[in-house]
């Protein structure tokens, strides 16, 4: 995107409602689908036997000998070399894989998040080469429960779990994997590139930490998948990767067609380590390769829900359809839904890119952003923070019933528009939000015809809708310049929140905002539907626990 000038020169006038196109109603983008499907990671009890392998035991030999129904129980704290290989097996059930661990955590339907402490009660898979846990074409039905995985020490790996052979028909695709409440982790000095490979389907990571990925040169994540059809399942994790914490796409397919779908992520913290941060007092000195926290490339029917993103001076989310190497043009995403979420100590919230502007790829479509809460953005104090861009005309974009406390100084921007000379979206709505503008508010580069009469977001979108939310003033441009039907307000303390140094965004029963939205509803983010949101997750470190003490 080409540098931005003067916001005084490149805010442009805009309307109330674009031009009616063909949407739900005039005016209004069609919202995001949620996922059709769901993985079901609820508890299969063994119908076999349980075979225990004793601590240098040969654990690939069990593995082969296994049938589905069995339990294969590790010693706890024992450390077993690998690889291992995860084979094909016929007939029905599950094979279990679990430490001996007596502990409450590793018992059956515990829904509770773990974390290293409990590392010596787990069973460790390692490698000094290759992936730890490799998948066969077509392995399926196995879970992991208490089980530690890594790298052997001062060792560098790709992958530690993967499938053997890169799919290359749904046949191949391993399915049904189930890594619940595990500790998987890259070397502390080395890193590792990734924890887990997502190539395949119906697969699942529940209530397990993974940290310390990380590398130098090149991108490093949590989780990866760009060649398995899915659903999947990402729920209540810790997850620590430098480059991308999650990402979908990123490589061609290798199955014709493929699109990563029904991806559910709900309950999680996204975080970067505060010691590769060279801003921390524990900055260790490192420099691994930054990106985001959460990148999507070809990805359909997304739910981000209830999720914590903290602690990064960089992007949190980017959505971006990436054609990578040229030979997938289906390449998409896609029905996107982002609600819930708590957002803090970060330096933007969002970009939404319409296209691959290198190589042939579909568009992006139906973007759904509503009531999440982001505040204590900046932290660090970088320049130039901005909130939220639209990129390159993506379809059918709703920003609705947000807070997004933008950091006043710095150069900070709001909403941006850019690079849509050559392309306009479907729609767009902004509606409901309360947001501080910052230093120069909703801008943009590259307006259309030269900053013609053209309105700023007619030159973006065929149909757009910007209204009843409430902006606390911006310095130096005027509010006449936003279109009408805003609530503008000069300074944070007049909103009328409960408790802002608390985290509390409700509106008091005094504000002048109360009930002020277009369906009669508060504007901001709807905390209480937030909070039921997060109460699902019980182990969640989640913001609200923290405010509410």
């Amino acid at each position: 995107m080409p540098r931005l000038q003067c916001a005084a020169t490149l805010l442009i006038v805009l309307l109330v409602v674009g031009t009616v196109g063909a949407s739900e109603s005039p005016g209004v983008p069609a919202h995001a689908e949620l996922p059709r499907d769901y993985v079901d990671t609820s508890f299969t009890p063994p119908t076999s036997r349980i075979i225990r392998v004793s601590p240098g035991g040969d654990l690939q030999g069990t593995l082969n000998a296994a049938q589905l129904g069995d339990v294969i129980e590790l010693a706890a704290g024992a450390t077993y070399i690998g690889p291992f290989l995860l084979p094909k097996k016929e007939g029905t059930g599950w094979i279990l894989l679990r430490t001996s661990s007596p502990d409450p955590n590793f018992q059956q339907n515990v829904t509770r998040r773990v974390n290293p402490s409990l590392a010596p009660l787990m069973s460790r898979l390692i490698a000094s080469k290759g992936t730890v846990i490799l998948l066969a074409p077509g392995a399926h039905h196995y879970r992991f429960v208490g089980v530690e995985i890594s790298p052997s020490p001062a060792t560098f790996l790709n992958s530690l779990v993967g499938p053997a052979v890169d799919p290359r028909s749904d046949a191949d695709q391993p399915h049904h994997l189930v890594i619940d409440r595990c500790y998987l982790h890259g070397d502390p000095a080395l890193g590792t590139r990734r924890a887990i490979a997502l190539n395949g389907k119906h697969i699942a990571i529940i209530h397990s930490h993974l940290s310390d990925f990380k590398e130098a040169g090149a991108d490093s994540q949590a989780l990866a998948g760009w060649n398995g059809s899915g659903p999947f399942k990402i729920v209540d994790n810790y997850l620590e990767g430098a480059a991308e914490n999650i990402i979908f796409g990123g490589g061609d397919p290798q199955i014709a067609g493929l699109v990563p779908a029904d991806i559910e992520i709900r309950g999680n913290t996204f975080a970067k380590n505060i010691r590769w941060n060279p801003r921390h007092s524990s900055y260790d000195g490192s420099r691994w390769t930054m990106k985001n926290l959460f990148e999507l490339k070809n990805a359909r029917r997304v739910l981000l829900e209830a999720n914590v993103f903290e602690d990064y001076n960089g992007s949190t989310i980017v959505i971006t359809p990436r054609n990578q190497s040229g030979g997938a043009p289906w390449s998409t995403v896609e029905d996107v839904t982002i609600r819930h979420n708590w957002i803090r100590r970060v330096r933007a919230v969002i970009t939404i890119s319409g296209y691959d502007e290198y190589h042939p790829s579909a568009p992006t479509k139906r973007i759904t952003m509503e009531h999440n809460i982001a505040e204590s953005l900046n932290d660090t104090g970088e320049p130039n923070p901005k909130m939220i861009l639209i990129n390159q005309g993506p379809d059918d974009v709703t920003i609705r019933h947000n807070t997004v406390l933008t950091p006043p100084g710095l150069g900070s921007s709001y909403l941006i528009f850019a690079n849509a000379i050559n392309k306009k979206g479907n729609a767009f709505a902004f509606t409901d939000n309360i947001a501080h503008l910052g230093t120069y508010g909703v801008i943009g580069d590259n307006p259309p015809l030269g900053g013609s009469s053209t309105t700023l977001l007619e030159g973006h979108f065929r149909t757009w809708i910007f209204t009843r939310n409430v902006l606390i003033g911006i310095q130096g441009i005027p509010t006449s310049r936003y279109p009408p039907g805003q609530h503008w307000e000069s300074l944070l303390s007049g909103i009328g929140f409960r408790n802002v140094a608390r985290g509390d965004f409700r509106l008091t029963a005094q504000s002048r905002y109360k009930g002020t939205a277009i369906n009669g509803n508060d504007p901001g983010a709807n905390m209480d539907a937030l909070s039921a949101a997060f109460s699902r997750f019980m182990s969640v470190p989640s913001p609200l626990k923290e405010t509410n003490r």
